[in-house]
């Protein structure tokens, strides 16, 4: 997914903010561990690229693992869409696999 990513948004991906929902590597669960949303994550602030990240569970156990540079917790899916440039989702949490699109900016 990253190389996708990175091949659209080019030398600009460094100015681009990407969200992320789902950092887990299964849903129902904290764990991180070979979550390749966390992968995701870490070769997106390598290549300058600020993040905004949901998971219903897996947010405190990614902190610990991702840190908080060039990252923002949300506790709420929709509050990171604003402005955003892209949306990974990353995770099969049925509440991302059915968003309301009323409630996402266009």
């Amino acid at each position: 997914m990253f190389n996708r990513i990175e091949h659209y948004f080019g030398d600009q991906l460094g100015n681009c903010k990407i969200v992320v929902w789902g950092l887990a590597f299964k849903a129902l669960t904290n764990d991180v561990r070979e979550s390749p949303a966390i992968t995701l994550a870490q070769r997106l602030i390598g290549a300058g690229a600020s993040l905004e990240v949901h998971d219903p569970q897996a947010m405190e156990t990614a902190k610990a693992v991702l840190g908080d540079k060039q990252i923002e917790y949300c506790q709420h899916m929709y509050d990171p869409l604003k402005d955003a440039d892209a949306l990974v989702v990353c995770t099969e949490w049925q509440e991302f696999r059915t968003p309301d699109f009323a409630r996402m900016p266009s």
